[in-house]
């Protein structure tokens, strides 16, 4: 399925449409030969789906209207069935149907090194992770995937930037709404270093609270290996 189809079926999915995530593969399969124009009439819909297009049927137009504009954001896509897809979220029961990234594909391969922790780290942990992470990433060709959030991964992503190692920023929101605000001024040094700026969610949403779970998520789901250098016993690090 080329881009355009791919950005098609994921505005779908970003708009509502009602599609179990295990189902995309075999979809996304009937759909390829097709115009995204005609997929209303596909004889694969079930009533529910069928009500959706009936009660949206200037999806097209509303889709045509973004496509070129978010293609011209240079932001690449990967659906699940798509040969780039990480094979080890496919096994989630339930994956995250689209991924959006702006950079480098090396985070898709997974068995990445994770670092994440408290957004109010203490002194300590902060002596901790200026000592010790640096040598590792320096011995080891790794990609070092976290969250963008103040604090820890913050201080994990710099310290890849001033060592140059690589590094994969997963936000709780889309790419052309990064949050926090400031890792806006991040991103074009985080790719320019062979690194990734990620996101699973529509890249015009905005953060939301349940954002950061399905965020930390994606990340310990794409590593071999997670430091959690500290954080409370109920808190999103833990």
């Amino acid at each position: 399925m080329n881009n355009s189809k791919k950005w098609s079926l994921a505005f779908l999915i970003w708009t509502g449409f009602p599609i179990r995530v295990l189902e995309i593969p075999k979809i996304y399969k009937y759909l390829e030969p097709l115009t995204p124009g005609d997929w209303a009439q596909a004889e694969i819909w079930e009533q529910v789906q069928i009500d959706f297009f009936k009660m949206n049927p200037l999806w097209w137009t509303q889709q045509s209207q973004n496509l070129e504009w978010i293609e011209n954001q240079n932001i690449q896509i990967s659906l699940i069935g798509d040969s780039s897809y990480p094979l080890n979220l496919i096994e989630w029961p339930s994956p995250p149907p689209i991924l959006t990234w702006i950079g480098s594909s090396q985070w898709l391969k997974g068995h990445h090194l994770a670092v994440v922790g408290s957004r109010n780290m203490s002194s300590e942990s902060r002596r901790w992770i200026e000592n010790y992470l640096p040598p590792v990433l320096g011995r080891y060709p790794l990609l070092l995937l976290s969250g963008g959030a103040r604090g820890t991964d913050q201080l994990a992503h710099s310290i890849c930037l001033r060592g140059g190692t690589r590094t994969a920023c997963f936000l709780p929101s889309g790419l052309l709404n990064p949050y926090p605000n400031e890792i806006h001024d991040w991103i074009e040094a985080i790719v320019e270093a062979g690194g990734s700026v990620v996101s699973s969610f529509h890249p015009r949403v905005a953060m939301r609270k349940h954002y950061f779970h399905l965020r930390n998520h994606l990340i310990s789901g794409l590593s071999g290996l997670v430091f959690a250098i500290d954080g409370r016993r109920k808190s999103g690090t833990m």
